[in-house]
């Protein structure tokens, strides 16, 4: 029996744009954890929205996001 791959996001060629992220798929885009996730939530610095039950991230929020990183200095903290 072989064991089913959960690939949260879709290939580029199934869908070229996604309009919202599931929390999976941010997170994978972002390449951060879901507990990080949480915690650029907690902070105000990530907004998600709600669809129902469902919690999702807009494209633009996770671009946005994304912009507003602090720039990597190379000085540790």
């Amino acid at each position: 029996m072989t064991a089913k791959v959960h690939n949260p996001i879709p290939s580029e060629a199934s869908q070229p744009s996604l309009g919202v992220f599931s929390l999976a798929c941010f997170c994978a885009w972002a390449g951060i954890s879901r507990g990080q996730t949480y915690l650029e939530i907690k902070a105000g610095r990530l907004t998600p929205k709600h669809i129902g039950r469902r919690v999702v991230v807009p494209r633009e929020e996770a671009e946005r996001w994304l912009r507003d990183l602090p720039d990597w200095t190379g000085k540790t903290v």
